[in-house]
């Protein structure tokens, strides 16, 4: 199986079990799927979705450099920041997130 087919495999199940209401353990066992190879998907699958090495074009008003901007991270992680900044910092935290991948 390649690894496309795998993520497919294991996509489908995972929607599927999101639906069903019941633990991923119970869903596991009731379909004869490995709970530890369906957690490592579901990791994996959940941290592809997330892009976190997406950059997301940002603008700056130029009548707006004394305001502040905030930065929605993964994990919930949520930053301010001087507007002004923006340039010095986005670079740092892209190759942060980039690299925690």
């Amino acid at each position: 199986m390649t690894t496309e087919e795998k993520q497919r495999f294991w996509q489908g199940h995972i929607n599927d079990w999101r639906k069903s209401q019941v633990t991923q353990k119970v869903y596991c066992e009731e379909r004869d799927l490995s709970f530890a190879q369906f957690a490592y998907w579901r990791t994996r699958l959940n941290r592809a979705s997330a892009n976190p090495g997406k950059l997301v074009p940002v603008r700056v008003a130029s009548s707006a450099p004394t305001g502040t901007a905030t930065l929605y991270l993964p994990a919930g992680v949520r930053m301010e920041i001087p507007a002004s900044s923006l340039a010095d910092v986005l670079p740092v935290v892209y190759r942060a997130v980039r690299d925690s991948v």
